[in-house]
């Protein structure tokens, strides 16, 4: 390990994993249903899951006089998509067959008509941006789902983004273990001579 190199405090990593917890909340129904259902890892649908159906069915309380259904509906949806998406999972994993990341978040449905856009940049960008408008227009209509579904839009940016950060900081460190090793190596030899 690097002089340099600081590791997160006690309480910084408690924050850091209830507000990624949350963003992976918000984010998860809309992931769902904007991601193809035969491609989201194993381990996708966990205690974020739940949460999030959670929060959509008490989300309509923070909007009196707002109807709840049309947020309702959309978690029904989401539930039954989660559903086929866990059993599309399942059965991929019982053949044997090639998988993604055990937490992979699903390929995005757009990736069929942007065929040239990278996977980060749907995701992190166009995805986040047509959920943020289309809430914004929803607003008007049902001013819960539209709300939800801005927040769902800025916590899958959030997630992206943080994702790519944490690979990025992966990366660095694998970098910095190799350079730490081949010092290690080289005072090695210099004390078998």
């Amino acid at each position: 390990m690097g002089a340099n190199q600081q590791e997160p405090q006690g309480g910084e990593r408690g924050t850091v994993y209830w507000l990624d917890f949350a963003a992976r909340t918000l984010a998860c129904p809309l992931e769902v249903s904007l991601h193809d259902l035969g491609t989201f890892g194993q381990r996708y649908f966990g205690l974020q899951w739940l949460a999030a159906v959670a929060a959509m069915v008490l989300f309509p309380g923070f909007f009196p006089g707002c109807d709840p259904t049309p947020l309702w509906v959309w978690t029904a949806a989401f539930v039954l998509g989660s559903f086929v998406a866990k059993a599309k999972s399942d059965r991929r994993r019982a053949r044997g067959e090639f998988e993604e990341h055990s937490y992979y978040g699903g390929t995005p449905s757009l990736m069929r008509v942007l065929r040239r856009a990278r996977e980060a940049h749907v995701k992190g960008a166009i995805e986040p941006v047509l959920a943020f408008f289309t809430g914004a227009v929803l607003t008007g209509w049902n001013e819960a789902l539209g709300m939800f579904l801005i927040l769902a839009a800025l916590a899958l940016l959030f997630c992206v983004k943080a994702s790519e950060l944490q690979n990025r900081t992966r990366a660095l460190d694998m970098h910095d273990a190799m350079i730490d090793q081949r010092r290690v190596t080289d005072q090695w030899r210099r004390t078998r001579r």
